[in-house]
């Protein structure tokens, strides 16, 4: 069956809304083009607000004053190095994920390098990124479609902005990698 594209509009939009409808972050599709300008302005004044708006199927609750310490270094200092020594189920790991997707978002790096024992594992750690930017419907609403065609895997993909991450395993070779010319600065 050939549809028509009016019809294949029609359907991609449904397809928009369904999956708006099964994730936790409907876009605010009532938003003027100035007032999103001015929404994303004062959430990325404020990266622990920031976090609380498009990701709240993770941020569920209020952040523990160690995670605000932690968030409010890492977005402030763009040469911070820290380590997260933090009991287990406390959010090591999607607190680092908010951390980084808000500082390739707000333009702030531009090249992560996912690291791990083998490159299975790193893959592994950058789903749960690779899965926002793709589904994310709140990001894509003020960040627009990340998703570049041809340099989209899962281990290695470039966003629309620019921003690249890549899966590093031990035994790769990630020596002289780079984004153009951004060198890795996560």
């Amino acid at each position: 069956m050939r549809l028509t594209p009016d019809e294949r509009q029609a359907y991609a939009l449904w397809e928009e809304f369904k999956l708006n409808m099964e994730r936790a972050t409907p876009a605010e599709t009532e938003l003027t083009e100035a007032e999103k300008k001015k929404k994303l302005k004062r959430l990325e004044a404020d990266p622990v607000e920031w976090i609380m708006y498009f990701f709240p199927e993770f941020a569920k609750s209020e952040f523990a004053p160690f995670h605000i310490r932690a968030i409010r270094r890492c977005t402030t200092h763009m040469e911070w190095m820290e380590v997260l020594s933090w009991a287990r189920s406390l959010a090591k790991s999607t607190v680092v994920m908010f951390i980084v997707l808000y500082l390739v978002l707000t333009g702030k790096k531009k090249n992560v390098m996912m690291a791990s024992a083998t490159v299975n594992a790193a893959i592994r750690l950058l789903a749960p990124y690779k899965k926002q930017l793709e589904t994310n419907a709140r990001l894509k609403a003020f960040y627009g479609n990340q998703v570049t065609l041809g340099k989209w895997s899962e281990e290695e993909f470039i966003l629309k902005n620019g921003a690249s991450f890549r899966a590093i395993g031990a035994g790769s070779a990630p020596r002289g990698s780079r984004n153009d010319a951004d060198r890795p600065d996560v």
